[in-house]
């Protein structure tokens, strides 16, 4: 057997090992990546911690392990129990609407054009028992079997995502503990594989991760804050709820509306058009701050990435990956825009 022969038997033998240890490990894939991205993103954090213990490595990764874990749930129970709360009353609304019929709102007959047509619509489509039923869903009326299995359906997708929780906090514990020596191992092979290469992509990493946590989820969380607030204060029902639906959408570029836009439609329904108009103003002078001045220069400064670029990474990692490609995709494209930025290797 020649020097080739063997070369070929390494490489194989190699590869497979790497193929059966990703098909093994795919599973759990998706906590290693979110525990990835939130032990890169609070690694200073760590560090100070670390420092702050006297270099006790263990110690200061279960401290930051458990912060984590309850700024993460913390939120979320709260949030949770509050949508329990809150979906129980809008079903019942629903339920009732549906059997009774929705009344035309007085707003509409105060509109400078387009109340005729409007009401005809609504008269015609919500205004009698069982409108509601046919209107959204084929004349299957809501009714409190459906909301059961719709509960059902939620809870089971929040035990599972729950599980993947779990699994990331355990793996964000080791990310803290072995990070240091992990890096260098990876560091060595990144090197060995890419000798001219590796460092000017491993540069860019941390900062990019950081700065696309950053400007996605604090972003997201200021601006869901602001319109939560201006929710309670104009009184639209469930603003809790509400508040934190966009705040998620708001991690997403042109995401914020879809949230904003339907709040107005229930001031609407209400019969409160000039809170309906206020929130939507508000709600475009956020969400055009946000995504046009602070998201670019948070994100685009600290990665050197043209606007468009962020823009393409956080959507269409959203649509490849689901909310883990809002992370990963600006990441990917840091590294297309290190690899152009070397000809000599395209």
């Amino acid at each position: 057997m020649n020097a080739n022969h063997r070369d070929l038997i390494s490489i194989g033998f190699t590869v497979a090992i790497v193929v059966l240890a990703g098909v093994i490990a795919s599973r759990f894939l998706l906590p290693l990546a979110w525990a990835g991205i939130i032990a890169m993103a609070s690694w200073p954090a760590y560090e100070r911690v670390e420092r702050w213990l006297g270099g006790q490595r263990t110690l200061a990764s279960i401290v930051l392990t458990t912060v984590v874990s309850l700024v993460v749930m913390v939120p979320l129970v709260f949030l949770t129990i509050k949508a329990v709360q809150e979906a129980s009353y809008f079903m019942s609304f629903l339920i009732d609407a549906n059997a009774k019929g929705l009344s035309v709102p007085d707003v509409i007959s105060s509109l400078p054009w387009g109340s005729d047509y409007l009401r005809d619509w609504w008269q015609t489509n919500l205004n009698h028992p069982g409108a509601l039923a046919q209107f959204f869903n084929n004349g299957h009326a809501p009714t409190i079997k459906s909301f059961s299995g719709f509960a059902k359906t939620v809870g089971s997708q929040v035990v599972h995502r729950s599980v993947i929780f779990g699994f990331a906090i355990v793996c964000l514990f080791f990310f803290y503990r072995d990070g240091k020596q992990l890096t260098k191992q990876i560091n060595t092979l990144g090197r060995y594989c890419l000798p001219e290469r590796w460092d000017l992509y491993a540069r860019d990493l941390p900062g990019a991760i950081k700065a696309t946590v950053n400007g996605l989820v604090l972003v997201g969380i200021g601006a869901g804050l602001i319109m939560g607030i201006c929710y309670a204060i104009v009184g639209v029902p469930f603003a809790v709820l509400l508040g934190a639906v966009t705040a998620v959408l708001a991690m997403i570029p042109f995401g914020a509306p879809v949230a904003f836009l339907f709040v107005a439609c229930i001031l609407l329904a209400q019969g409160s058009f000039w809170s309906a108009i206020i929130i939507v103003a508000i709600g475009a002078c956020v969400m055009f701050v946000a995504d046009h001045f602070i998201r670019p220069v948070i994100i685009g400064n600290a990665t050197q990435l043209h606007f468009l670029a962020v823009l393409f990474g956080i959507l269409g990692g959203v649509e490849t990956l689901g909310l883990v490609g809002l992370f990963v995709g600006p990441v990917v494209m840091v590294l297309f825009s290190t690899l152009w930025k070397e000809p000599k290797y395209l």
